[in-house]
């Protein structure tokens, strides 16, 4: 899927490679050498490439960034109730910036699975679980927003009935966020949804299913 640009990035890192080349010099251009020779012979070679081809295997990247919301926007909880313990405005900043990474990441992560749910062949029963899995990913998104805009608007400044809506929101948001995870662990884990060998033997029973 992604080795049509290898040629590409390969005949570039040559020219680039040529134009910086010290000729023996040494100094920085020397380490610049050796860093574009590791890209050009190792990671971005045709036969470097190898070195991610689960990544290559794919068939879409919904499963490779789902990781970052989840973990940004847990820490975000986390953070906020070590920061009212321990009243740091310090861990209060750093939680906020955790939300708004988060969301970032929800925002992607919403995207690419519904690009993943119109391309991946599965089941019938399958089916019913994605739809949930596909409103729970929505609902942590429209609050992860929420509470990003809340914040922005307030300054960050939260306070009294203000901090204590804004964590109930925030434990609501992680509740959901852990029961899309543990739907999206089923279809994988279970019924094999994207993963390759499965589809191939099943698929006479598996067809793809188109969610607008």
């Amino acid at each position: 899927m992604y080795n049509n640009n290898v040629s590409e990035i390969f005949q570039g890192l040559q020219q680039l490679k040529f134009s910086v080349h010290p000729s023996g010099d040494g100094g920085l251009l020397a380490i610049v050498d050796s860093v574009l020779t590791f890209l050009q012979e190792g990671v971005f070679s045709p036969e470097g490439f190898d070195l991610l081809p689960g990544f290559a295997d794919m068939p879409n990247i919904h499963p490779l960034i789902v990781h970052f919301p989840i973990a940004m926007l847990t820490s975000f909880l986390i953070l906020e109730l070590f920061a009212i313990i321990f009243k740091s405005d310090r861990l209060h900043i750093a939680s906020s910036w955790m939300l708004y990474v988060g969301t970032m990441g929800a925002l992607a992560t919403v995207v690419a699975g519904f690009l993943a749910a119109s391309t991946v062949a599965h089941g019938s029963a399958v089916h019913e679980i994605i739809g949930s899995h596909k409103h729970l990913g929505l609902s942590v998104l429209a609050l992860s927003v929420v509470l990003t805009v809340w914040r922005l608007v307030s300054r960050e400044r939260l306070s009294g009935m203000a901090l204590a809506l804004n964590i109930m929101l925030a434990v609501i948001m992680v509740g959901l966020l852990t029961m899309g995870a543990d739907l999206g662990g089923q279809m994988v884990y279970k019924y094999g949804v994207g993963v390759g060998v499965v589809s191939m033997e099943q698929s006479e029973e598996y067809e793809i299913h188109r969610h607008e």
